[in-house]
């Protein structure tokens, strides 16, 4: 996606990042048919603007996955780019819920400049790193290596202890322990 010139260049220390210097086509291949033998615990989201797009196209892929954590912007910031509701609603759709946001990216809008730092935001949002899971009132769904391995991402990267301690009930209850 080209970035959106026009809203970018609203915002200190936005529009001089997105200069486009080059176009260079690329070769690119849907997740599904990727060969993933191994399968896919976590799925890590970042092409600006284009998650979506990957999402819809990686239904195979996804079948499995217990947890994505994609980026999602809350404005245009490429143009005519999918917002934060559209890929919540299709992974929603794929079966996974919402557990967490990792913080809120933003930035002052010209001329406003805080503590001389570009990169500092005051009020508005305009992306963030969302984290999704396997619906989390469903686990009797997982297999017992699927909590146990939901649980080891959550604990390691996401410290969601509570929710940890959700998906290694819901395996003792599968195995006795």
């Amino acid at each position: 996606f080209e970035p959106n010139a026009a809203l970018l260049d609203s915002f200190t220390g936005l529009g001089e990042l997105t200069q486009v210097v080059s176009r260079d086509p690329i070769e690119t291949h849907r997740l599904d048919d990727i060969d993933t033998a191994a399968g896919t615990d976590l799925l890590k989201l970042d092409v600006q603007g284009a998650e979506l797009m990957i999402i819809e196209n990686a239904t195979k892929t996804l079948a499995d996955t217990l947890v994505v954590e994609t980026e999602a912007e809350f404005v245009q910031l490429y143009e005519n780019q999918p917002l934060f509701a559209e890929v919540d609603q299709e992974l929603r759709r794929q079966g996974f819920v919402f557990h967490l946001f990792l913080g809120f990216a933003g930035r002052t809008f010209k001329p406003m400049l805080i503590a001389n730092d570009p990169a500092r935001a005051l009020s508005q949002v305009l992306w963030t790193e969302a984290v999704y899971v396997r619906d989390f009132m469903a686990l009797e769904k997982l297999s017992e290596k699927q909590l146990l391995k939901m649980a080891i991402i959550l604990h390691e990267a996401y410290n969601s202890c509570d929710l940890v301690h959700l998906c290694l009930q819901a395996r003792d209850a599968k195995t006795g322990d």
